[in-house]
């Protein structure tokens, strides 16, 4: 997610800054241009906690919280 920016509103500007739209979405995305469906294929959580010596289900819930993440993002998007 993008960070908060902030803006300094000098005290002769004629109104306040507008605040973005909650849809707007981020520079270079187009709402019609945005797929409609997404499919997710949840393959190669064993072999990355393999990798860094863990768990193979931690590996799996570390990519259980990456998707949740993918999901809540594409539901902000719309």
């Amino acid at each position: 997610m993008p960070p908060t920016q902030s803006v300094t509103v000098a005290a002769h500007s004629p109104s306040p800054p507008t605040a973005p739209a909650a849809d707007a979405l981020p520079d270079g995305l187009v709402r019609e241009r945005l797929p409609r469906h997404v499919a997710i294929i949840m393959d190669g959580n064993g072999r990355w906690a393999a990798q860094r010596g863990l768990p193979r289900a931690l590996g799996h819930r570390a990519g259980a919280k990456t998707v949740q993440r993918i999901v809540e993002e594409s539901a902000r998007l719309g």
